[in-house]
C-alpha cells in the first residue's frame, strides 16, 4: 500500500534548468558510466541550449511524505514489477524525490508526476506551474518502493528469523 494523497503547489521555477539539474544529479548517483551509456543525456546536461528528451525516457517527481527523515539514492535499477518491467534511477531528499526511467513499459509507480516536459523548455524560460505532485514514502532503501515505515515494518516482521551469529536461519525457521 502507498499513500495517494498529493498537493498541488505553485512553483515559479526555470523547468529547463530544473530538468537538467535534476539529470545531473541522477547522473552523478549512478556512477561514472551512466554518461557513458546515455550520451544524449550528457549533452543535454552540459550544453545549456539543448532541449527536449530521449524517446522512451520519462522523469517523474513526488513529494517526501513531511515524517520520512530518510533520504534514498539508487543508481541504476532493473525491477519487474505487474505492470512491466522497468530500468530506472531514483534519487530522494525531502522535499523531493525524483524517478528517471530509462526504458520499459512506463513507471512501476503510476501516481507519479511526470516532468519530462520541463526538458521542452529553454534555460532562460521562467514559469509558474501548478503541479499536482503525490505525496510518497521512502522508509525503504529500495528504488521505487513506496511503502510506508509501518508498512516496511510489517514485511520485515514475517522475515524468517536469523542467527545474529552466523546469519542463517534459526533451526525454528528452517523448512524440512
Amino acid at each position: 500500500m502507498k499513500s495517494t494523497n498529493s498537493i498541488a503547489l505553485p512553483f515559479r521555477i526555470f523547468p529547463g534548468r530544473v530538468f537538467k539539474q535534476v539529470l545531473a544529479i541522477l547522473a552523478c548517483t549512478s556512477g561514472p558510466d551512466f554518461f557513458k551509456a546515455n550520451p544524449v543525456l550528457r549533452k543535454l546536461v552540459l550544453d545549456p541550449h539543448a532541449t527536449g528528451m530521449p524517446s522512451g525516457l520519462r522523469l517523474y517527481c513526488y513529494m517526501v511524505h513531511p515524517e520520512d527523515t530518510t533520504s534514498r539514492a539508487s543508481g541504476v535499477a532493473g525491477m519487474i514489477t505487474p505492470q512491466g518491467s522497468f530500468t530506472l534511477t531514483e534519487f530522494a531528499y525531502p522535499p523531493f524525490g525524483y524517478l528517471l526511467t530509462l526504458g520499459g513499459s512506463g513507471t512501476p509507480d503510476t501516481g507519479l508526476f511526470d516532468i519530462t516536459f520541463f526538458g521542452q523548455h529553454d534555460h532562460s524560460a521562467y514559469r509558474e506551474l501548478h503541479l499536482p505532485l503525490p505525496i510518497r514514502s521512502v522508509a525503504s532503501y529500495f528504488p521505487a518502493d513506496y511503502r510506508t515505515k509501518t508498512e516496511w515494518e510489517q514485511v520485515n516482521a514475517r522475515l524468517p528469523a536469523t542467527d545474529d551469529e552466523t546469519g542463517e536461519d534459526t533451526p525454528s525457521e528452517v523448512i524440512s
